[in-house]
């Protein structure tokens, strides 16, 4: 059976906003649902995907 270790990011109130799983010396990151803030929704998603980027650029992920 492989071993495996999880780490919660910055965990508040019942959530995390980013699970880092590692099995071996493989990282597996799950980032919760992530919205954006704007006047419309072009805003709104390029806000999202620099809130996801932020959360992979802590542990060197990228798109």
């Amino acid at each position: 059976m492989t071993a495996f270790s999880k780490e919660y990011i910055n965990p508040n109130e019942g959530f995390s906003q980013t699970v880092v799983v590692t099995t071996g010396n493989i990282k597996t990151l799950y980032i919760s649902g992530q919205i954006g803030n704007g006047k419309n929704l072009e805003e709104q998603t390029i806000a999202t995907f620099k809130n996801l980027e932020n959360e992979l650029k802590k542990w060197q992920g990228y798109f």
